[in-house]
């Protein structure tokens, strides 16, 4: 998601209180050799629309951390994500980074 941020694809801002990010589209429009792709928006909200609240609340974090920290250190992220989150074992973390590295490659295709 940052990627898709940084090209101007979704605009993606920080919640004034700290908790939470507010996610639009951007002023660039996606495109391929098809043409315009949806909304991406929209493309993420399907993404997202079957997890839980508590699986919400771990993507959000995972995104936090994520985009804080850089994701070249895998195993110090999930330990910072579960020092935040600590209800959320090992497993599900780590899956949830990788099913958050999905959407967001899914996003730019």
């Amino acid at each position: 998601m940052e990627s898709l941020n940084q090209q101007g694809i979704l605009r993606i801002t920080r919640e004034p209180d700290g908790y939470g990010y507010e996610v639009a589209s951007g002023p660039v429009s996606p495109t391929t050799s098809a043409g315009v792709l949806e909304d991406p928006v929209g493309r993420l909200t399907k993404a997202l629309a079957g997890l839980t609240a508590a699986q919400l609340e771990l993507f959000a974090t995972a995104y936090y951390v994520v985009r804080r920290y850089g994701d070249a250190d895998i195993q110090s992220n999930q330990a910072r994500i579960r020092e935040l989150k600590p209800r959320f074992s090992a497993p599900e973390v780590a899956a949830t980074i990788q099913r958050s590295k999905e959407i967001a490659l899914s996003l730019t295709t």
